[in-house]
């Protein structure tokens, strides 16, 4: 009978985490680590709920009827723009349309400011993250 010869395992130490003295200086996400040739289940996961959070936050339609009544309920003056991106599509595909007014809505401003004059205007507008203007417009009074 012959010996069968036995293996001894070294098992390394748990080294401590480089990267986590980083992190904490940003919201980046550095250093996720390894599991075989990807990255780990955990942080994989993390980056797919992000990414469905923040699509949905770029497609979420800014509900302006409701902002204008809230406005009127608390009495407060607003005039309704718009840009010259006529749609949210037409403003994902092309942001600088969304900083330019559209023809109606330059005339209106013209027409009311010649006709007033206002020691304050606070410009709302939802961006790439309507969802996130109707949290944070709430705090101003609104």
């Amino acid at each position: 009978m012959s010996k069968i010869p036995v293996v001894q395992h070294h098992i390394l130490p748990a080294q401590a985490d480089a990267w986590q003295s980083l992190r904490r200086f940003t919201p980046a996400r550095i250093g996720l680590g390894r599991a075989g040739g990807s990255i780990p289940t955990s942080r994989l996961l993390d980056f797919q709920l992000a990414h469905a959070r923040a699509r949905d936050a770029v497609h979420c339609a800014f509900d302006i009827d409701a902002f204008a009544r809230r406005l009127n309920a608390r009495q407060i003056e607003y005039v309704k723009l718009a840009s010259a991106a006529g749609d949210r599509h037409t403003y994902i595909q092309r942001p600088d349309l969304g900083r330019i007014l559209d023809d109606s809505s330059k005339a209106l401003l013209e027409r009311r400011t010649r006709a007033e004059a206002w020691d304050a205007a606070f410009v709302i507008a939802d961006g790439l993250s309507a969802c996130s203007l109707q949290g944070t417009a709430t705090p101003f009074g609104v």
